[in-house]
């Protein structure tokens, strides 16, 4: 049995554009161009990632179609597609693992509608993945040091580097998909994991709570009540959320 063949870099991207909504990191890049799998391999193993399912956690099967059509295509679903593919879930004869890529692969590859007005929101939704693509792959290239590739890396760079990719449509000029636009993207994502945490609230005072007690609830606070709260770090304002609810 022959082995398969080399993934492309241009699969490679493909792939965590549709699946995590942001470019490849550099040694991921790497990685998975050594990867001897073939591409549905490849799309498993990205579909059974945490960084993949936990997008769709207890979303139903019409919340996970809006979803990959607002990250994936920059628009909410037609009626049409919607049903078509929120009715493929619920039936079994798809997946959330491999929702994204169905959606992806028919955006990429859209029937001929004598419509012209489908004509034209299929002609949109391709370009808008194309482009996706497109600015990750030169996004991957700008990594060019290794302070930048060291630094594009954890929840914050990933969270900075998708906001970028999702503000791309089929209407972005292409300058702005290269060069200096991909540069500052790079040093945005690089600065959002650098970036400090920040601090903890102020730990609540009694005047503070003993003030809550009597604006929500009409009373003193009982000494429980008091030492609980007294020990609680969402600060002020979440305190009085938790007592409005």
């Amino acid at each position: 049995m022959s082995l398969a063949s080399a993934l492309t870099p241009a699969q490679i991207q493909t792939a965590y554009v549709v699946f995590f909504g942001r470019p490849a990191d550099a040694d991921g890049l790497a990685y998975w161009s050594g990867h001897t799998g073939g591409l549905p391999a490849l799309h498993a193993l990205f579909a059974a990632s945490p960084e993949y399912a936990s997008h769709f956690a207890g979303l139903s099967p019409v919340q996970q179609v809006s979803l990959v059509y607002r990250n994936l295509l920059n628009r909410e679903p037609d009626a049409e597609g919607l049903a078509f593919w929120s009715g493929a879930l619920g039936a079994g004869t798809l997946t959330t693992a491999n929702l994204s890529y169905a959606i992806s692969t028919a955006a990429l590859n859209p029937n001929t509608h004598a419509d012209p007005v489908i004509q034209a929101s299929a002609n949109q939704d391709r370009l808008t993945v194309a482009n996706r693509v497109t600015a990750a792959t030169n996004f991957t290239a700008a990594l060019d040091t290794a302070a930048e590739r060291d630094g594009y890396s954890g929840p914050e760079a990933a969270a900075a580097a998708r906001a970028w990719l999702a503000a791309v449509t089929h209407a972005t000029p292409s300058a702005n998909l290269s060069g200096p636009a991909v540069d500052a993207a790079v040093a945005a994502a690089v600065a959002a994991a650098s970036a400090p945490a920040p601090a903890p609230a102020p730990a609540l005072t009694p005047a503070q709570i003993q003030t809550a007690y009597v604006v929500f609830f009409g009373r003193p606070a009982d000494a429980d009540g008091l030492a609980y709260w007294s020990g609680h770090t969402g600060g002020l304002p979440a305190l009085h959320a938790l007592f409005a609810a």
